[in-house]
This record gives structure tokens, sequence and C-alpha cells, in this order.
């Protein structure tokens, strides 16, 4: 066989090596460069070194390694280029020794890992029945310096179909059977189903929210679903975003059905801390702000929802005495107007307790200008919802009309909210009054002056 072919023959056997190499060794080690870099240079590098050192010919002790190069050394002064062929073939046989012995490790690892043993057991029999005989040849016609190649030709078929039957197979689960069982109302057989494909699978986002889920809305157990969820956005592989769903939905689960503010509130804090400076902290941040302090002022938000808002009527006699009837005391607003007043004290941003200040002081006590006043500080604060901005023009609107009788004041508010927002509630109910009005002062402008 000539230098060259052998030389592509090695090479190519080489590059298949490190190819295997890889395909076998990377996903479940994250070293496998290194101890990759590591056997290249114990298995070719430092053989080749000492081959070069013991046929250097200085030490009369130490024999050479390549038969014939003494006598070469003594005929001929110039005896340099000669040895460094010489080496170039030496290293080519060590280089195909390192591949071949590299082969033999692959194929006796795939044949301990595999799950279809039966398959690489029967696939490794019929590749050595077909290509031994041709590996055998090759030794025979050309010498033992050509047993590296011939091994390599064979395990070579044998590495690459088999390679990845020993890498874990990436099995999706599938949750329909755990779904069948929580629409017929066996929860404790879903929860089971459900594990059992987490246990295929144990880094499944979907089915350890499914979890979670079962522990906080039927099983009652909010604190296990807490710890589920917990440990779920502290696992490596949990993204970014899969926490702000968890821990956001972990915070709903708090408010409701676990009537627990505090508990919702200690969620979104993680959230912040795990991702801080980015868009779900400072939308946590933003839920925060917004979010009842005690199970007491959330049962009055869950209560008080209706701010009697977008309908914008002209506020009829029967309508009068109806919210005549519905004022608190003077005393109750003062007590409901200064809870308010601390809480925002403690947090300024406290959107539904500016809210509800501004709204006792418009209609329970009548003092529309601070009212307004707080409802602008609203209006200036970043991020509110466009549902939010239009119940407040709408709102100002309103007590400009009822309380004060400042139509002209009403009226850039109702033309701003038609504008800004004319798909809401509100738009539509700003529509019909701003005709209203321009009705009744058509009388007024047919007048004689």
């Amino acid at each position: 066989m000539s230098t060259l072919l052998f030389m592509l023959l090695v090479g190519g056997c080489t590059v298949a090596a490190f190819h295997y190499w890889e395909e076998l060794t990377a996903d479940g080690d994250p070293e496998w460069l290194r101890k990759l870099v590591f056997w290249t240079l114990k298995g070719i590098v430092a053989p080749t070194v000492l081959w070069m050192f013991f046929n250097l010919g200085v030490f009369t002790r130490l024999p050479a390694l390549w038969p014939g190069l003494p006598q070469i050394q003594a005929a001929s002064g110039n005896w340099l280029g000669t040895y460094l062929l010489l080496t170039v073939t030496a290293a080519l046989v060590i280089l195909s020794f390192w591949t071949a012995v590299t082969f033999v490790w692959m194929a006796a690892t795939i044949g301990i890992q595999t799950s279809q043993r039966r398959d690489y057991g029967m696939f490794f029999a019929f590749w050595s029945l077909l290509l031994v005989p041709v590996g055998t040849w090759l030794v025979f016609k050309n010498g033992l310096s050509q047993l590296g190649v011939a091994v390599c030709f064979w395990l070579l078929p044998v590495v690459h179909f088999t390679v990845h039957d020993c890498k874990p197979r990436h099995v999706r689960p599938m949750y329909s059977r755990a779904v069948a069982r929580l629409k017929l109302g066996n929860y404790s057989e879903a929860e089971m189903a459900i594990i059992g494909e987490l246990e295929k699978c144990q880094d499944d986002f979907e089915g350890w929210m499914m979890l979670a889920e079962l522990y906080a809305k039927h099983f009652r157990d909010l604190p296990q679903a807490d710890q589920v969820l917990r440990d779920l956005c502290a696992q490596p592989a949990t993204t970014a975003f899969q926490a702000s769903i968890a821990l956001n939905r972990l915070a709903d689960w708090h408010l409701n059905p676990g009537n627990d503010p505090e508990s919702a509130c200690q969620a979104l804090v993680l959230l912040c801390e795990r991702l801080p400076g980015t868009h779900f902290a400072r939308m946590a941040q933003q839920r925060i702000s917004q979010m009842p302090v005690t199970r007491k002022d959330l049962i009055e938000q869950r209560e008080k929802k209706s701010l009697r808002l977008p309908a914008l009527r002209f506020g009829t006699e029967g309508d009068s005495e109806k919210d005549s009837k519905s004022r608190l005391s003077r005393q109750d607003a003062m007590t409901v107007l200064n809870e308010q007043l601390v809480k925002l004290r403690t947090d300024p941003n406290n959107v539904a307790a500016r809210e509800r200040y501004a709204t006792m002081l418009a209609e329970e006590l009548g003092k529309v200008d601070l009212a307004i006043e707080q409802i602008e500080l609203l209006l200036a604060m970043p991020d509110q919802p466009e549902k939010k901005i239009a119940e407040w023009l709408g709102l100002m609107a309103v007590w400009h009309l009822n309380h004060r009788n400042d139509s002209a004041a009403a009226r850039p508010l109702l033309k701003r909210l038609i504008l800004e927002h004319p798909q809401s509630a509100q738009a539509f109910a700003a529509q019909r009054r701003l005709k209203l009005l321009e009705f009744d002062e058509r009388p007024k402008q047919q007048e004689p002056g």
C-alpha cells in the first residue's frame, strides 16, 4: 500500500473517531472535549516523541526501534531527511493503532450501555463476518503495520449504525390520561397519571404546572403547590418566561382560592429576585403595587368592583335618592378614607388605594377638586391599562357634571375619552352624553339676545 493511500485512510478513520467520540459522550459528559484531548496526547503524541527519541542514536545503549536506521546513519552523513520520513511513517502507524483502540473502546461502550443488546449483538456479528476476512487479508498482504487500519474498517460501521442506541431518548410526556381523569373528577388517579409521565421526563414544565394546579385547585393544598413551583423555578432548565408564568400563576392561586395576598406578594417578590431588571420583574413590581395588603382589603376590593362609572348618567331624582340611601355616614366615610390614606403613605403607587381614596373624596365628602387631583396622579402613572384610563377619564367627567354642574370642564374630558379609547364602554356612554349636552344647549342658543 502506498504511503499516500495509507495516509488518506488513517486520516479518514481518525476524523471519524473524533466525530463518533463526540456523538457518544457529548450529551452525558460536559468534559468530553478535555478527555478527548488528553487521550489524543497520551495515545499519539507521547508514543511519537518516544519513537523519535529512541531512534536518534544518541545513546548507544538504547537500541533503535526501527531496524536498519543505524546502518543508514553510518552509511550517510546526511541522514536527517530519511529520519524525518521514517518518523512520519511511524506517526501514521501510531495514529492508526490509536484510532483502532478508540473504536474498540467505543464499540465496547455501546455494547454495555445500549438498551437493544440483542440487536447490537446481531449487528456486530454481521459486520464481523463481512469485514474480518477483509482485514485479515489486508494484514497478511501488507504486514502488521496495517492492523490498525484493518480494525478501524471492521468496527467503523458497527459504531456508525449503533452509536444512537445508547443515547437517552427524549420521550415527550402524554397527559391525555390525566386530563381524562380530571374531567371525571378522579383527582387521585389524575395525580398518579401526571407523576407517572413526569418520571419519564423529569424536567417537563407542563407536567409540573398541571401537578401544582391539581394541588392548588382540587386538593386545596396551596403549600404543596407553592413548593412544587418554587422547586420548578429553581431548576437550571427553567427559562425566564416559564418562571414568570409559574410564579404569576402561584400568586393567582394564593389570591383565589387562598385569599392570602401576603403569600401572593411573596411569590411575585421571588420573581423579581430571580429575574432582576427584566420586563417580567417590572410587571411583577407593578402588580405588587396594585395588590391589596391584607385579607380584609382583598375582600373589600372584590365587593366593590363597580365604581358606578361607565353609565355617565344625568343624575335624575330617582338616582339621587338611590345614591343618598347607599352613601356611608360621614364617620364611616372618614374611617375608610383614613385607611386608604395609610396605604398611600406606605406605598404611593398603590393604584387601588388611590382610586378608592379619590372616589370617597368626591362621592362621600363632596371634595371634587381633591378627587380630580388624585385621578390625575393615576393618569400620570406609567404602564396603566387602557381600560383603567378610560374609566378614570369618565369618572372625572361624571364628577364635573353631577357634582359641579360644569359641562364646560366635562366636555374636553368626554371628547378625549372618545378620541383615545373609541372602543371602550365609557366612550359609547360619552358619545351619548355629548349629544344630550348639545341638545340641552340648543334652546339657549336660539333665544334672542
